[in-house]
């Protein structure tokens, strides 16, 4: 069965169950409507002929009486009528018949209705009370409830025929509106559907229309979001593939350069500051490839951490003693600031050395020669360490602070052709900022054009 049709035969079938309560309840009202109306109207009957009997005692006229006696003979269900003295002797009786007789014992004193049984029959009697003049008196009117059921149930019947007619009118007018609303809900999710599949295909410029009724518009206009986002997503891989190879050339290249030279017969005299060279180029690729790698667990929630105390004060050394020969030869400063009693911090030295790498890396890449890099920390009161790179390059445009930490953007919106044009393949920030958080830490950036950029961020400490 197809959604349109289930929708449809479920939105009739709600409102038959609806209508089946509605008629229940309608009915269950009215038989007690019908049934409090017969009895009200009983009730006036023999109130209104205790009167007349005390007036015809008082009068001395009883014809009146017979006449009304008559009258109440048509009503349906009627079995018997009389008067009653004071002391519930029958005075006069709708039998003529029954004169003398004491049926009702002493007359209540307000009206009041009983059941008597005769035979296998259940009747209904009604007892009401009159003084006129001083004189006691009442009536007794007996009815049988079966006609006047009978008469209930034609009533029910008739109303029920009209609601079954309502009702039927009423399910095909909402078949036929479920049926054209399941249709506007379908169709733009049967072309959503279509839609996806040529997304699975690989087609990134689908779209499909956003006609579509309410909230179906909108995920029209998101399904046509994602497509566009997706096929930005698919360019960007291109464009990072492409980065990465060409941010992996360079250092190789250098390694190569190096090696060849030191496998030539006339080392030279400067073979250490190769080896060096070469150290660093190694360092930046392994730091390159680890990113490439923490990004593929840090997607899959693999990535695990292992905490325990150090000082950073060694780790950031051994940082510049990488970054010396490039600085040197880049004609940069690179610097550590440390107070004499920082205290360890708690966290996974490797992660931690990969956070200051990528910083340091990015500060080394986007900084002009001459410019100066910081790597500093200092204790919070609040057990954590502050930690900061900072760097006097060109700073950060404001228009390119939202996305910084984005995977696969770059650090800065530098002015400068020349190094603009050393943008890397945008995985590094993402990861520092992920590995921070990992460590329950925050990382903020301060920044502004002309003015340099400082990345902060804090780690725990041990005393935490």
């Amino acid at each position: 069965m197809t959604l349109r049709s289930r929708f449809a035969f479920t939105i009739g079938g709600v409102v038959i169950v609806i209508l089946a309560l509605f008629a229940m309840a309608f009915l269950l009202m009215e038989d007690r409507h019908i049934n409090a109306q017969q009895e009200k109207i009983q009730q006036t009957q023999v109130d209104h002929l205790a009167h007349a009997c005390v007036q015809a005692r008082i009068n001395h006229d009883e014809v009146a009486l017979l006449k009304l006696f008559k009258d109440m003979q048509r009503a349906p269900g009627f079995v018997e009528a009389m008067c009653l003295d004071g002391k519930g002797r029958v005075t006069l009786h709708s039998a003529l018949g029954r004169v003398g007789e004491r049926p009702a014992g002493e007359i209540p004193s307000e009206l009041r209705k009983s059941v008597v049984s005769v035979g296998n029959k259940s009747l209904w009697a009604y007892d009401a009370p009159a003084k006129n003049g001083g004189i006691p008196g009442g009536a007794r009117v007996v009815f049988d409830p079966a006609p006047g059921q009978t008469d209930v149930r034609k009533a029910l019947w008739g109303t029920l025929r009209r609601l079954g007619a309502a009702a039927v009118a009423i399910l095909i007018l909402v078949f036929l509106l479920s049926w054209a609303t399941a249709k506007t809900l379908t169709d733009p999710i049967h072309r959503l559907a279509v839609g996806a599949r040529q997304i699975g295909l690989g087609d990134w410029d689908t779209r499909v229309q956003t006609d579509a009724p309410g909230e179906l518009r909108t995920l029209a206009q998101e399904f046509n979001a994602m497509s566009e986002k997706l096929g930005a997503l698919d360019r960007l891989k291109d464009q990072f593939v492409h980065a990465v190879s060409h941010d992996l050339r360079n250092p190789l290249g250098a390694i190569m350069a190096s090696a060849k030279m030191l496998r030539n017969d006339k080392v030279p005299e400067g073979s250490k500051t190769l080896i060096e060279v070469i150290e660093t180029g190694v360092t930046r690729l392994s730091a390159m490839v680890n990113n490439i790698l923490d990004v593929a667990c840090l997607q899959e929630r693999t990535l695990t951490y292992t905490f325990q105390p150090f000082r950073l004060e060694p780790m950031l050394r051994e940082l510049t003693r990488l970054y010396e020969p490039l600085a040197l030869e880049t004609n940069k400063t690179v610097r550590i600031d440390l107070p004499g009693n920082l205290s360890e911090v708690n966290a996974d030295e490797e992660k931690v050395f990969r956070i200051f790498l990528n910083l340091l890396a990015n500060a080394m890449k986007f900084t002009r020669p001459g410019d100066s890099i910081t790597l500093a920390a200092r204790a919070l009161s609040s057990g954590w360490v502050e930690c900061r790179v900072t760097d006097t390059g060109p700073g950060i445009a404001a228009d390119r602070m939202e996305t910084l930490f984005a995977p696969f953007h770059s650090k800065k919106g530098v002015t400068s052709t020349d190094i603009k044009n050393k943008q890397g393949s945008g995985l590094g920030l993402s990861l520092v900022k992920a590995l921070v958080e990992g460590h329950g830490g925050q990382i903020r950036v301060e920044s502004a054009p002309g003015l340099g950029a400082s990345f902060i961020f804090t780690l725990p400490g041990s005393q935490r």
